[in-house]
């Protein structure tokens, strides 16, 4: 990571993180080279004889107390059948549901009197599924497998369709034009100026905007910068409430909106915990924000 070699180079770093007390490694550049340099600071006495037996007897102490020294490597590496049999115990999904509930946090409210949300206040919820930037990592998951599945926006539509909403996912300007190019027409007049349309019209099929942000790395991505609904510019004129269920640093990128909440992951159990606490009230969400939400920034508090 970065933090071995922001400060010296690689080769100086790896010897004085063990003699700080650093014991392994879990992460390596490349294992020759970096087997070489600890080598090579043995040799030279950088990391002392004392030291080295110290990290040794520390790192095997603990592999004999954890018993792996009597086991076969079949028996250390949990096979499918039984991590599915462990982890589906109703014990621990009870405890999953457990920790979801007890997370929610509700870290700004400042438009009081929108919770709780309820199908006669608000029947109509419009959903905006903001995504991260991607980047290289997330391009890399994707090839992986990872993510694969409904998208948390259609999982929270399908919960509050459930529970008698009628919610549905905005279509952003840029999605239209795509597929009326796909169909071979040419793209209506309004999409060339960014979507921009009167306030009246934009909020008149909807009772509630609810900004879902599905952000794991990187920063949030807005489709268009005017017009369009992804940025919530709309605040004022129709109760937003925006929820991540990612990063809890969201408010950095949209501190104007006015009711947040970070739920921390998007698991089905975490969604039904959301679902319950929106439709329960405030005094549902229990979590205590672990970091400081509003990234030391004082708009996002207005």
């Amino acid at each position: 990571m970065v933090a071995m070699t922001d400060r010296m180079t690689r080769a100086e770093m790896l010897p004085l993180a063990i003699n700080a007390g650093c014991d392994m490694f879990l992460f390596f550049n490349d294992p020759d080279e970096d087997f070489a340099t600890m080598l090579n600071a043995y040799k030279n006495g950088i990391i002392s004889e004392e030291r080295m037996t110290e990290a040794l007897s520390r790192i095997l102490g603990l592999k004999a107390k954890m018993g792996l020294n009597k086991k076969a490597k079949e028996d250390i590496v949990p096979q499918p059948e039984v991590l599915k049999e462990v982890l589906g115990k109703e014990e621990y999904k009870e405890m999953q549901k457990a920790i979801s509930r007890d997370s929610l946090t509700l870290v700004k409210y400042k438009d009081k009197g929108v919770l709780p949300i309820t199908p006669e206040k608000f029947k109509r919820i419009m959903i905006v599924h903001v995504k991260g930037d991607g980047g290289a990592m997330g391009a890399l998951m994707a090839a992986m497998g990872f993510g694969g599945g409904p998208n948390p926006a259609e999982r929270l539509k399908d919960k509050l369709i459930a529970k008698g909403f009628d919610a549905f996912i905005y279509e952003s300007p840029i999605d239209k034009m795509k597929k009326q190019i796909a169909a071979g027409q040419k793209p209506s007049l309004d999409l060339y100026f960014a979507g921009k349309n009167a306030i009246a019209d934009f909020v008149k099929d909807m009772d509630m905007v609810i900004t879902l942000c599905d952000v794991n790395s990187g920063r949030p991505s807005f489709g268009l910068s005017k017009g369009g609904g992804e940025i919530p510019w709309y605040v004022f004129e129709i109760p937003v409430v925006a929820i991540s269920v990612g990063q809890p640093t969201m408010l950095a990128d949209i501190p104007q909106v006015r009711n947040y909440i970070n739920t921390y992951d998007s698991k089905d159990s975490t969604l039904d915990a959301l679902v319950e606490a929106l439709i329960t009230g405030e005094e549902a969400f229990k979590g205590q924000d672990p970091i400081d939400s509003f990234c030391g920034l004082r708009d996002a508090r207005l």
